[in-house]
């Protein structure tokens, strides 16, 4: 009788036990997705660029390696592309063929190159001279595509785009692009394409730099609303022919610091707004952006930082990486189904969007605005242009005034409802002499103000 009653009471307690089980596994609680997962690549080496063909084949490379996964990314393949020499980009369309850009010699002229067998082999596609180098690579399908790279003459040089329409068997002389370097080329149609990159004037320093064009890469000219701002864009996509979004680092030669940033657009790269700069973004730089839609999309940075936004770039949240080595690219299969390629030779996977079971209860609240919150100015001090942003965690009416130190409103720059999230303003105070002003924002009860100085 007591061996019957135990089996019976077991018999109770497995039942309730594996009800549990059911319960929190159907609730994602003990299966909960671990967010972002390092794979083992099997290479220490930097990569710079990763791609999947579907949810099996993929592949990433480095300067001088690409590796080929068919299992999701769980085991890796080398194939060595380049021993010596620096390939720049690398574009497969399948597992077999593909394209790259590379120097012939460490110092050397650049060239394009094709592979029919998966970068065992590689043959010249085209040579320009030795005044001529490629870096990026962009293709809208299997035959459209374009290069982007420099032309380099003594005390000249500038960048192009080439163009092919049969895969990078024939292609089109260079289209200028003078005094810009471009590290980003995206393509909205055949048509219409915009390069993210710098510009250096004759002291050498470098600004910020978006170009378009309408006429497939022949021509182009320099987009408004990125103000004149020392800094680098390293990456530049879009989501349909409006919304595209542009990723890099702004940078201050007197306070000597960088800040990562992103801006948006919703005319087809004509004009564009920042939508993401914030001082705990100091000393990084934001290496790539992509969006799945026009709400969800991420940024990665030199320093491992993941961001993420649910709502058009309004509002920014951290994702943990897990590491602090620099990000170089990320791609998306699907909303969920993601990788990323950094520094030695990390590739990063997630299969939930990169949202944990804390994300998703919490949503990182720390990352959340406060009913408004107000950034110091950047640059500060500024001649004569400064861009004031801030962010606000619902609709409201905003009054933004410019304030001397005797307390003399200066300037009106802003009265008006606004939605919230991420919001900024370019402050021009050509009229102003040089001096400490104050910048004060207004939202319903709420007052910040906040000091820059004016240096002519």
């Amino acid at each position: 009788r007591l061996e019957k009653f135990w089996e019976e009471k077991m018999k109770v307690v497995h039942g309730f036990t594996f009800a549990l089980l059911l319960y929190f596994s159907s609730s994602n609680f003990l299966a909960a997705d671990p967010g972002w997962v390092q794979l083992h690549s099997g290479t220490t080496e930097d990569l710079h660029t990763i791609r999947f063909f579907n949810a099996d084949t993929g592949y990433a490379a480095s300067r001088r390696t690409l590796l080929k996964t068919y299992d999701g990314g769980l085991n890796w393949q080398s194939v060595v592309i380049d021993s010596t020499n620096r390939t720049f980009d690398l574009h497969m369309f399948s597992a077999d063929r593909g394209i790259s850009v590379k120097k012939l010699s460490k110092y050397g002229p650049g060239a394009v190159f094709g592979t029919s067998n998966g970068g065992i082999t590689w043959d010249t596609l085209l040579y320009l001279g030795p005044e001529y180098t490629f870096y990026t690579i962009f293709f809208l399908d299997d035959n459209l595509g374009w290069i982007s790279g420099e032309y380099v003459i003594p005390l000249y040089s500038h960048s192009f785009t080439i163009k092919t329409t049969d895969g990078g068997v024939n292609w089109s002389l260079p289209g200028n692009y003078c005094m810009t370097w471009i590290y980003s080329l995206f393509f909205l149609n055949s048509d219409h394409g915009v390069a993210a990159g710098y510009q250096e004037d004759w002291s050498y320093w470098q600004y910020l730099n978006l170009n378009i064009t309408t006429d497939s890469g022949t021509n182009w000219q320099w987009t408004n609303g990125i103000p004149w701002l020392m800094g680098r864009l390293y990456s530049v996509h879009f989501i349909n022919d409006s919304i595209g979004f542009t990723a890099g680092r702004m940078s201050d030669s007197l306070m000597s610091y960088d800040v990562a940033c992103v801006f948006k657009s919703i005319d087809g790269g004509r004009h564009w707004q920042l939508k993401l700069f914030d001082l705990k973004l100091c000393w990084d730089s934001f290496n790539d952006v992509h969006f799945v839609n026009s709400d969800t999309g991420w940024v990665i940075s030199e320093n491992g930082r993941i961001l993420r936004t649910d709502n058009g770039g309004n509002r920014w949240y951290f994702q943990d990486s897990g590491i602090n080595s620099p990000l170089n690219e990320i791609f998306f299969l699907d909303d969920n189904t993601d990788w990323i390629a950094g520094d030695d030779g990390v590739i990063l996977k997630t299969t939930s969007g990169g949202i944990t079971a804390i994300d998703s209860g919490s949503m990182s609240r720390e990352n959340m605005p406060e009913i408004v919150r107000l950034y110091q100015n950047y640059p500060n001090p500024f001649n004569p242009r400064t861009v004031i942003s801030w962010e606000l965690a619902e609709n409201s009416e905003v009054t933004l005034e410019v304030y001397n130190l005797q307390g003399q409103k200066t300037t009106t720059l802003l009265y008006a409802f606004l939605h919230s999230g991420y919001h900024s303003v370019t402050f021009n105070a050509a009229e102003l002499p040089s001096g400490i002003y104050f910048y004060q924002l207004k939202v319903g009860k709420n007052i910040l103000r906040r000091k820059m100085v004016l240096v002519k």
